[in-house]
């Protein structure tokens, strides 16, 4: 069985980091983690390949080569899925297709039969089943959260590593939040779920054994969403680090409320962290309140993070005396990043969480098909509400 995992293009905007990737020699910023993690839960027999739009255009070959087409996306993608699928169905192909762009606004594809929605380890074997007899069903969703600690490590063999900037690796999925903006709940749950510390050691030292000596992304949507688990991978990778001597770094994706707990901090340095990407959604605490967001509601961001009040800040940037790796910060307006989350081991993973309204008219209806429902956000339900406009959105925040 040939089968050819495609990952779409990335519009040039800041997430894509297009103008920038030429001055360090390198194609795209990362790989698509959710496909390389997919592809690991295919037959060892199955023949691969991965077309990544962000490092090479996709050929006419690579589509006749293959039995079925894999496809991944985010929101931001959508324009690029839609002219895949076209070619795809031109040339005879069967599209299936995951991730957030289609989890949550598949009945935007209508060209595309057959969907993965939500977490794939669960339904990765009858999907292979049907695969193999020739008949598919259009949907493949389990009723449940898989067990991450059943993932498989990413097949990093079908990637050129010297392509991408960083590489992404997951450790947990789902956020204790409930950020009404954002669709990590919808779609991974309020509890987060987390490898164990040594599988994740496993993957870094598949990506080491690889040659891989620059920094890895650690891309849960929130590192902290469970601190006794993230305590636990560090001292991992703290004794990972002290065996092995890998030259790699770290980065990663944390709520705000990271600042309360100093011993984390200084946790996360010592084991290679150099910086955090920080979701801060609002500074006002009505606007906070408007979005149910409980991070930065429980104190202003100048108690968490301000120069005279929050020691641990100040030893995340850079006073504590226990480490002299390089420390710094970055922080957003959301709480996400731009790729490496796509059709992840939960064809969700590594995307924009700002949505735009979607049409609600009737789902297109063909004979033996009928679209499912889409998971939404809370925010999408508000904004799709007669009435609402953006300045009526504006009025609401604006203190």
């Amino acid at each position: 069985m040939n089968i050819l995992l495609i990952y779409p293009r990335n519009p040039d905007s800041f997430w894509s980091f297009q103008h920038v990737l030429k001055f360090v020699s390198k194609k795209s910023a990362f790989p698509p983690l959710g496909l390389l993690t997919v592809a690991a839960m295919l037959p060892p027999a199955w023949k691969l390949r991965l077309a990544d739009l962000n490092v090479r255009p996709l050929a006419d070959g690579d589509i006749h080569w293959a039995d079925y087409v894999f496809l991944s996306g985010m929101i931001v993608h959508k324009t690029s899925a839609h002219e895949i699928a076209a070619r795809c169905a031109a040339l005879g192909k069967t599209v299936v297709a995951g991730g957030p762009l289609f989890t949550t606004g598949h009945a935007e594809f209508p060209e595309i039969r057959h969907f993965v929605l939500g977490e794939a380890e669960n339904v990765a074997a009858r999907l292979v089943a049907d695969i193999e007899r020739g008949v598919l069903e259009p949907f493949y969703q389990s009723p449940r959260w898989p067990d991450v600690r059943g993932t498989p490590v990413p097949r990093w063999d079908l990637i050129e590593l010297r392509d991408y900037v960083a590489m992404p690796v997951q450790f947990s999925r789902g956020c204790p939040f409930n950020c009404e903006f954002c669709d990590i709940v919808v779609m991974n749950g309020r509890v987060p779920r987390t490898k164990e510390p040594a599988q994740v050691v496993r993957e870094l030292e598949a990506l080491r054994e690889r040659g891989w000596r620059d920094m890895v992304f650690i891309v849960d949507d929130n590192f902290i969403g469970n601190r006794k688990r993230s305590r636990e991978l560090l001292r991992e990778l703290v004794g990972w680090r002290a065996r092995t001597h890998p030259a790699m770094g770290f980065f990663t994706e944390a709520s705000v409320n990271l600042a309360d707990d100093a011993e984390l901090c200084e946790l996360m340095v010592q084991a290679g962290f150099k910086k955090v990407f920080l979701g801060i959604e609002t500074l006002r605490p009505r606007a906070s309140r408007n979005a149910a967001s409980g991070r930065t509601r429980r104190a202003t961001w100048a108690t968490r993070c301000g120069p005279s009040s929050a020691p641990a800040w100040r030893s995340w940037a850079g006073s504590s005396s226990a480490s002299t790796a390089t420390r710094s910060t970055s922080s957003g307006a959301s709480s996400n990043s731009s790729s490496a989350r796509a059709w992840s081991p939960r064809w969700s993973a590594c995307s924009a969480r700002c949505r735009r309204p979607r049409s609600t008219a009737a789902s297109p209806r063909r004979a033996g098909f009928s679209r499912r429902p889409a998971a939404t956000t809370p925010m999408r339900r508000s904004i799709s509400r007669p009435g609402w406009t953006r300045s009526s959105c504006a009025r609401a925040t604006a203190n």
